[in-house]
């Protein structure tokens, strides 16, 4: 029951800077959205350390746990267009691969730098 409430606690905080986020995006009309400004907030914070990352982390993991499960209705809606995925299936798939091998390159060399800063700290 503890670990649940912290957990929700944690993902609250997040919620938080995504709203506060949001909110500073329509205050300031600026062309950046509110969920990257939200991302921004929560980067200055654990950079200065206003906000250590044991504070958001059990959320963060839990997020990244159910994360398949938030993307099904999007899914589901693009059944909904089964006959252009017909039609332009093969570029489709091509954007996909090549956009998820992008991904996974930079992934795999932004996380090496950091455990090799890691490492050397």
């Amino acid at each position: 029951m503890r670990k649940g409430v912290r957990i929700g606690l944690q993902v609250g905080g997040l919620y938080l800077l995504f709203w506060v986020g949001n909110l500073l995006q329509e205050i300031g009309h600026l062309p950046i959205p509110g969920s990257i400004m939200g991302l921004f907030l929560l980067f200055f914070l654990l950079i200065t350390g206003i906000v250590p990352e044991a504070w958001l982390a059990g959320g963060a993991d839990w997020l990244l746990k159910v994360l398949p499960f938030l993307f099904l209705p999007s899914f589901i809606g693009v059944m909904n267009y089964s006959s252009f995925f017909i039609h332009q299936g093969v570029v489709l798939a091509g954007v996909v691969f090549v956009n998820t091998l992008l991904v996974m390159v930079v992934s795999a060399w932004v996380g090496t730098r950091i455990a090799r800063r890691k490492e050397d700290a």
